[in-house]
């Protein structure tokens, strides 16, 4: 609650509720924050710029002070959205970066640790529709998922431009998705 009190977490058992009342995180600082945890419980807050945390989720206390981690390709305005994964050996950190209008796009890197360090992916940006006609723009704010049938896919935001630059898009940003498949321990994109 970037407007009030800053970051917070609540929890439940059943995203139907009842949720927890709110633990406040003080000295986290930056928005769209994403929280994973290792192998030994450790839990790991990263926030857009990309800065990073080790932090308790119970009292909202922390445990470390901001450390940068990867922030994209090099040059890349607004690096945003992070998300960390644990898939197979590897730590994956996925940003948005580009800004959320037609520059956006998603990149990845992967290191041995939460912490990196981090490699980025050869071929980033893995998703971008920048400098393209695709009727799917802005696209970016990307999250990984595997499906039950083992597949995995990539959820993410984006808009439907109509009429001249910078166009107009009614239904404002939506959620898109499009099929991952691997190759050498790294996500491929298809189609959105």
């Amino acid at each position: 609650n970037v407007s009030h009190d800053g970051n917070l977490i609540v929890t439940a058992t059943d995203p139907a509720g009842p949720w927890s009342e709110p633990t406040y995180l003080p000295d986290v600082h930056g928005i769209d924050p994403d929280l994973a945890w290792d192998e030994d419980g450790t839990c790991w807050c990263t926030v857009a710029g990309v800065s990073q945390y080790r932090i308790n989720p119970h009292t909202g206390e922390t445990l470390t002070e901001a450390s940068p981690v990867w922030s994209g390709t090099p040059g890349a305005l607004a690096p945003e959205a992070p998300h960390l994964y644990r898939i197979g050996d590897h730590w994956y950190l996925m940003i948005a970066e580009g800004g959320t209008e037609r520059g956006h796009g998603v990149s990845i890197a992967r290191g041995p640790s939460p912490s990196g360090p981090f490699e980025p992916c050869p071929w980033n940006p893995i998703l971008t529709h920048r400098s393209t006609r695709k009727p799917i723009q802005n696209t970016g704010h990307a999250d990984l998922v595997q499906a039950p049938d083992g597949s995995w896919w990539m959820v993410l935001l984006g808009v439907r431009p109509q009429g001249g630059t910078p166009g107009w898009h009614i239904l404002g940003r939506e959620t898109f998705l499009a099929p991952v498949t691997w190759q050498d321990g790294w996500p491929l994109v298809g189609e959105v």
